[in-house]
This record gives structure tokens, C-alpha cells and sequence, in this order.
């Protein structure tokens, strides 16, 4: 509640400054358009923040946003070269049976039900003009993350073009290329708009990856920062350990701390994950189904059950060796029907480690360690406290940004226009004063039109002095954001590299950071910052911890 006031007061005071800037710029020389650009932040202010999921195609973005909402709503598995513009917004569908909006490219709105997707898979002619003439699609989620935050699903980035599709006879190959680079340069208009972005990385960071990254942050006037983008390294499932084993999670966590290193001009920090893990380990639990495979499962015998894992084929056919085994142990064996039904749908490497993990541990344990391994709940932790409960404030930042930005537009080029103006003011009267017909009707109309149609040396200073005043304001407010931004920088890096502080420091920063209310005095701020500069000067370690020693240092500061 203590955030979702704070960013109430946010929102206020940023309304307060536009309605400021909308009163100046109404009785201006710029009332036209800079008007219509105040209002639009005006109607922003009271929108939910973007939230966008960016990466390349094929990453994983759908299958990690399905995970993130405990739904399967964005399409998974479908070629690139159909895929939407998906956004994921909170509230009930008037019609349950048809819960997609299609925005179409010629404005056009229809709701469809879910069976509409169909219709979106596939390379045949008919699919692809349908895709190319679809805006987006929006969805309507009673979820309450979604309150404050719209999830933007992008089409993804630098589609990689399969050999089949570079045949000369391919008769569909440039509807392809103009639909893929729609939907590519799609997911750069989006992921510049949006307030704050999860990225969806590769194991091994490519140089793409940095140059899309670069061009989100790099954006001149862009609101967001490196604070406000995280990156998630999916699909971990897919990892083999150098024994062809399921990766530990400490093998794994050490990869994407690599990644989060290649990228940490742009990212505050790499997670990993696995969705396939976590939507599958959820679904069979809430089906029953797990218990049944933790009881099955315990009947291969230990000798041969890494065997019998090691690839599909041989787990769904495997008879004889399997069944002296199970004599021998005095079990019944797993019939392939059997096997097959505990397979199902999943795929076969999510089936492995959700396997391995329920083979070896007991059922809550596994359960547990499952959850944790797909790294689903760390994220959705870092999303709720850093973007979700942030929203609002993330979104002011960026308009006040904006504000920012148009007063310093203003001052730099309209300003000297209209001292140009004010130039021609003075010459234009200098001629009319000196021509032979200076005193006729003429020349006096002449002079009214040049007074009524251009700008005096006050009006001008008057200006100046307006532009001035709200620059101040807004980069009051900037400042203002900004503490609250340094906070929460602080608590994300304290995040990262809690184990760098003693229980004591940890809850003296977070205290310090805001994350609690102070629950008796107030500390001896001399005595605290002497300490942290202090431990400044002996500790040489990570650039995070030393960061988080920075803002101690200032925030005692400020106090």
C-alpha cells in the first residue's frame, strides 16, 4: 500500500506540472501542437506503465509470458513469420467466448474467440495476408499484476531465415520478408516506447543483442535506463551438464551471471529460467497427475533408470532389458502405454528433469526444488517489486523526461525563431518608417499587420522567463524521481549481492533504502556515513557492492 501511495503522489504531481506547461504553452505562439503533445501525456499519466517482452524470434518470449500470467494465452510453437503483437491487459472480456480483441491495420476492431489463433499458424497465402493486415491483438486478464502494468509481447527481432525458405521456388518468400521485417522493426518501435523491458537472451550473447539493447537504451531522451530492464535467460532446460546430465542450478546460475556480465551496460541483471518446467510442474500438479508419475517413476529400477532416460525412443520402447531388471527387483515393470501416458504432451526435455527431479527426492521436496530450478518465482519477485510496484513512478519518470525534453526543444529552437521573428519585427517597421509613403493608409496597414503577426523583444523575455520557470519545476520533480530511483537501485543490487553484507548491514540498508518503515529512532547518521565511507575505502570488491556503498553514503546525505 506504502508504494502504491507514493505512486499516487507521483502521478499528482506530474499531472500538476503538465496542467503548468498546458496554461503556458495555451497562451503561446505553440498552442497547436505542443498542446495536443501535453494532453497526450495528460491521458498517459492515468495509463497503465508498458512492460514490453523483447528479444529475438524464437527465444522464448511467449512460452515465458504464458508462465509469468499461469496462462496459455500468446501462441507458442508457431512459425515466426505469423506471429502478433500481443497485449495482455487487466480486465474482464464483455464476452467470455470471444476474449481477443484484433486491432486491424485499417483501424478496424472485432473480437474473436480463442479459435481465431488457428487461423494465424501455418505459411500458407491466405494466413500470411491475414497476419500482415493485423495491428495487434489485445487480451483482457483478470490478474492482478496487470493492474497497473500492460505486458506487450513483441514479435521478436532478427528472424533467422530457414534453408527451406531460401529456395528459389519458395512461391510465399517475399510475403515472408515483408512480414518479417514488419514484425522486426514492430518490436523496436515497441521496445523504444515502453517504460521498462524483460529480455529474453540467448546463453551465449551475441552481438545483436547488445546492438538491439544499445538502440532501446541508447534512444536519445529515452525514459528507462539499464534499472528498468532485466534479462532472462529461458529455455535452461535445454542445458546439459558435461555428464549429459540436467545442469545443477549452480552450473546454470554461473552461466547467466556470464551473460549478465557481456551485458551489463544494458541490463541490471540475467536470470535464468525455464517456463516449460514451471507451467508443466503447476499443471500436473494441479491435475494430480505429479503424484502418480512420483509413485511410477519410483518403480524403474535405479541401475537402469538413467538408461531408460536417455532419449525418448528408448523410454517408450525399451522392453527386455527393462523387464529382467524389474524381475530382478521383484517390481512390476512400466508397460509402454504406461511410459507413454507419463510422458503425454510435455516436451521431452522438461519430462527429463521434472523425472529426474521426482525420481530423486521425495514428492514435496521435488516440488519445491522444480520451482526453484525454473527460476519463475525469483522473477516474477523481481518483477513485483522493482516494475510492477514501481509502475507508476516508472511511468511519470518518463513523461516528466518527456517534459524535459519539450521545454528544452523550446527554449533551443523555437525560441530562436521567434528572435528571428522579432528581428524582422524591427527591420520590417524600419522600412515602412523610411519609405517615401510612410504616412499613407497603406503603410499603416502594413504596420498593423507586422504588429499583429509577429513578435515584440517582451513578449520574448516574457517567454524566456516562462520556458525557465518550468524547466526548474520539472527538474525539481526529475530530482525528486530520481531519489526514488536511487533507492530502488539500491534495493535491486542489494538483491544481487546480499551475501557481500552481514545480516546487521543488510537490514540497516534496506531499512535505509525504504523497503521497511524505521521501527524506533532515527540513526546516527554522522556515525552510519562515517562507517560506510569507511568500509568504502577498505573494500575493493564488485562494482554492485561498491554502488550500494555509494547510495548508503549519499542517502545518509541527504537525511
Amino acid at each position: 500500500m506504502e508504494g502504491q501511495t507514493i505512486g499516487n503522489q507521483e502521478v499528482r504531481k506530474t499531472q500538476a506540472l503538465i496542467t503548468r506547461m498546458l496554461e503556458f504553452i495555451n497562451r503561446s505562439p505553440w498552442k497547436g501542437e505542443c498542446s495536443a503533445r501535453l494532453e497526450r501525456l495528460l491521458i498517459r499519466t492515468e495509463q497503465p506503465c508498458e512492460l514490453a517482452i523483447a528479444g529475438r524470434v524464437k527465444a522464448g518470449k511467449s512460452s515465458f509470458l504464458n508462465a509469468l500470467l499461469g496462462d496459455d494465452l500468446a501462441l507458442v510453437g508457431t512459425s515466426e513469420t505469423t506471429a502478433t503483437i500481443n497485449f495482455f491487459r487487466y480486465g474482464v472480456p464483455q464476452d467470455p467466448e470471444r476474449p481477443i480483441r484484433v486491432i486491424w491495420e485499417d483501424g478496424r476492431e472485432e473480437f474473436h474467440p480463442r479459435s481465431f489463433l488457428d487461423s494465424l499458424q501455418g505459411n500458407s497465402k491466405e494466413v500470411l495476408e491475414r497476419a500482415q493486415g493485423i495491428n495487434r491483438l489485445e487480451y483482457f486478464v483478470p490478474n492482478e499484476m496487470l493492474r497497473n502494468v500492460t505486458l506487450v509481447d513483441t514479435p521478436g527481432t532478427d528472424a533467422i531465415v530457414d534453408e527451406h525458405e531460401e529456395r528459389a521456388d519458395d512461391y510465399f518468400s517475399k510475403e515472408k520478408e515483408v512480414l518479417r521485417a514488419k514484425h522486426s522493426d514492430q518490436s523496436k518501435v515497441l521496445t523504444e516506447r515502453a517504460d521498462a523491458v524483460v529480455y529474453i537472451t540467448e546463453r551465449v550473447p551475441t552481438q545483436s543483442n547488445k546492438s538491439f539493447l544499445t538502440r532501446y537504451f541508447g534512444n536519445e531522451g529515452h525514459a528507462s535506463s539499464a534499472m528498468n530492464a532485466i534479462g532472462v535467460m529461458t529455455k535452461i532446460d535445454l542445458m546439459v551438464s558435461n555428464t549429459g546430465e540436467v545442469m545443477p542450478a549452480d552450473e546454470v546460475k554461473q552461466m547467466s551471471d556470464r551473460v549478465a556480465q557481456a551485458l551489463k551496460d544494458e541490463l541490471n541483471d540475467v536470470m535464468p529460467v525455464s517456463a516449460g518446467i514451471y507451467r508443466a510442474v503447476n499443471r500436473l500438479k494441479e491435475s494430480g497427475q505429479l503424484e502418480t508419475m512420483w509413485q511410477q517413476l519410483k518403480r524403474i529400477p535405479d541401475t537402469f533408470f538413467k538408461k531408460l532416460l536417455a532419449n525418448e525412443q528408448r523410454f517408450l520402447t525399451e522392453e527386455k532389458i527393462y523387464a529382467k531388471r524389474c524381475d530382478e527387483a521383484g517390481i512390476r515393470m512400466l508397460s509402454t502405454e504406461e511410459r507413454a501416458y507419463l510422458l503425454g504432451q510435455l516436451d521431452w526435455r522438461v519430462f527429463m528433469v521434472v523425472a529426474e527431479y521426482l525420481y530423486r527426492y521425495p514428492l514435496d521436496e521435488a516440488v519445491e526444488r522444480m520451482i526453484s530450478y525454473s527460476g519463475m518465482e525469483q522473477v516474477r519477485e523481481i518483477l513485483e517489486k522493482h516494475f510492477f510496484q514501481r509502475s507508476r513512478i516508472i511511468r511519470c519518470s518518463a513523461i516528466v523526461k518527456e517534459l524535459h525534453r519539450l521545454l528544452v526543444e523550446m527554449e533551443r529552437d523555437e525560441l530562436y525563431y521567434k528572435r528571428r521573428e522579432m528581428n524582422n519585427r524591427d527591420l520590417f517597421c524600419d522600412f515602412i518608417n523610411t519609405h517615401p509613403q510612410a504616412h499613407t493608409a497603406i503603410a499603416e496597414e502594413l504596420r498593423r499587420f507586422v504588429a499583429d503577426n509577429s513578435i515584440t523583444q517582451q513578449e520574448v523575455t516574457d517567454y524566456q522567463h516562462e520556458i525557465e520557470q518550468l524547466l526548474r519545476q520539472v527538474e525539481t520533480l526529475q530530482m525528486e524521481f530520481a531519489q526514488t530511483t536511487e533507492s530502488n537501485e539500491a534495493l535491486v543490487l542489494l538483491h544481487k549481492c546480499r551475501n557481500d553484507f552481514s545480516v546487521k548491514e543488510l537490514q540497516e540498508l534496506e531499512r535505509l533504502f525504504g523497503l521497511y518503515h524505521h521501527d524506533g529512532g532515527e540513526p546516527l547518521v554522522g556515525t552510519r556515513q562515517r562507517y560506510w565511507r569507511s568500509k568504502e575505502m577498505t573494500m575493493r570488491g564488485d562494482k554492485d557492492v561498491m554502488r550500494v556503498i555509494e547510495l548508503a553514503i549519499q542517502a545518509y546525505g541527504d537525511l
